[in-house]
């Protein structure tokens, strides 16, 4: 049995030849776009390919030794992994390279390294590397239904702030942008979502990227599979469908797309990019009604049509519906009140950002009084954030409140000694949204079903407070 220094030498051996690649090897591939000159050795690419076998042993001009072997559809990156195979090392394989480089194994007939590849996309895709991997599968028309559910599943129970930030969304393709805000369980503020489509529309600008053509129906026939199949994993979606669903799609819909975001009559212009242009596809899909007057005047109205903007003007003023969706996102009301210490009927209404609640709590007098709502979140989970509203912004605010949670994970009682203190927190004298962070550390992964909000004190006046929204981690 070999001891593991000896296994961790062959393999800095390997390493060695990998970096001594020009003097060493003996075959040289022109690879990407870019033809960037890549070395490898014969005999060990022709044992993992039978491709490579006919290619670099057979009748084929490439057999000959001073012969460049071209490449251009693989990109560097992805054929790195291939070479290092090859010398019988870890591919390395990231959500840049795990796509493409099934493409490549594929074409090289590599079984193996494709099977490792569905590996990493089935163990390894997680919260930091979706919108890589999302992107990348859709983009080389590579998106199968289980794939699709998957980076679906994490995206819409993930923190929203945390993909809207991500590098990987600023590559993302417009048609996936659009499936993902269109969610209703996308628990993004809208102007947390403008804010982050503005710095992508800006990186497309800058970068001048242009996407490939694609069919949102694509992803509507994936969605459709995801809904009436749940439970089977086993048929992918047929490229025979596909290309039926391609040729169904509303034609002057993707010429907008292509003229607008790079399709094949791109005229070169280096200025043809213009912000509003670039949001056009997508503004349609944005829930404008839900943001804040202010925010809406002074960020978004610059970038809409004429009638949009008023369109929305008119329903802040008069109430009048707009053109957009109106609907408030399911992961902002997935919690009911169901008891609290007084005016349970008002504080009912606080999951409900569509109306005022007006839970107002009695002034408090006594710091031994109690005055409670206990939340229902309707499974057994955690509460990562939390947001509140006060109404007013004066003395009839909350000032010191706590979350507590159930000592029972699927019930509840209303005796003191059945909730557990998880954190205290302090509001603001103001009107705005408050975002609170719930420290992870205190719950010790314990999870629940009912939560309890107390407030302990006011600043002087009565609570009245009006909206409260609950990031939840399942």
């Amino acid at each position: 049995m070999l001891s593991q220094n000896f296994k961790e030498t062959q393999i800095k051996w390997m390493e060695q030849m990998m970096s001594n690649s020009t003097d060493l090897c003996d075959t040289i591939f022109v690879c990407g776009p870019e033809k960037k000159k890549m070395y490898g050795l014969r005999a060990l690419l022709a044992n993992i390919s039978p491709v490579f076998k006919a290619q670099l042993f057979g009748s084929f001009k490439e057999a000959q030794s001073d012969s460049l072997i071209e490449y251009p559809t693989i990109a560097s990156p992805v054929f790195a992994c291939i070479l290092r195979v090859s010398f019988g090392l870890d591919p390395c394989i990231t959500e840049h390279t795990a796509v493409p480089l099934i493409e490549a194994s594929n074409m090289l007939q590599i079984e193996a390294l494709q099977h490792e590849c569905q590996y990493f996309l089935k163990h390894c895709i997680n919260d930091s590397n979706v919108l890589f991997l999302l992107n990348s599968a859709y983009s080389l028309s590579s998106l199968d239904r289980t794939l699709y559910r998957k980076c679906r599943s994490i995206i819409l129970q993930s923190s929203p702030m945390r993909l809207l930030n991500n590098e990987g969304f600023l590559t993302l393709h417009p048609n996936l942008i659009i499936d993902i805000i269109q969610s209703d369980d996308f628990k993004a503020k809208e102007e947390e979502i403008w804010n982050a489509i503005i710095k992508w529309a800006q990186h497309v600008h800058q970068k001048n990227v242009r996407f490939p053509r694609k069919r949102q129906r694509i992803l509507k026939q994936l969605k459709a599979e995801e809904i009436e199949n749940e439970n089977d994993d086993d048929d992918d979606y047929d490229d025979d469908d596909k290309e039926d669903d391609e040729k169904e799609e509303n034609e002057a819909t993707q010429e907008r797309m292509s003229k607008t975001l790079g399709g094949e009559d791109d005229d070169g212009d280096e200025n043809a990019y213009d912000i509003k242009q670039i949001l056009k596809p997508i503004t349609p899909y944005i829930r404008f009604p839900l943001m804040s007057k202010t925010f809406f005047i002074e960020h978004v109205c610059k970038y809409l049509s004429r009638e949009q903007s008023e369109s929305v003007l008119v329903h802040y003023i008069l109430g009048k519906a707009s053109v957009f969706n109106h609907d408030v996102r399911k992961a902002f009301i997935s919690f009911a009140v169901i008891a609290a210490s007084r005016e349970l009927e008002s504080a009912q209404k606080l999951p409900d950002t569509t109306q005022d609640s007006l839970w107002c709590s009695q002034k408090i007098s006594d710091k031994s009084e109690t005055q409670w709502l206990i939340m229902d979140v309707m499974l057994q989970s955690m509460i990562k954030s939390m947001e509140v509203k006060n109404r007013y912004s004066d003395k009839d605010t909350i000032k010191t409140f706590k979350l507590e949670i159930s000592s029972h994970s699927a019930s509840y009682s209303e005796n003191e000694e059945s909730w557990i203190d998880v954190q205290t927190f302090q509001s603001a004298k103001s009107s705005a949204w408050q975002h609170f962070n719930v420290d992870h550390n205190r719950l010790n992964d314990r999870k629940s079903r009912y939560w309890r909000l107390v407030v302990i004190d006011t600043y002087g006046g009565y609570s009245c407070l009006n909206h409260l929204r609950l990031n939840l981690q399942f």
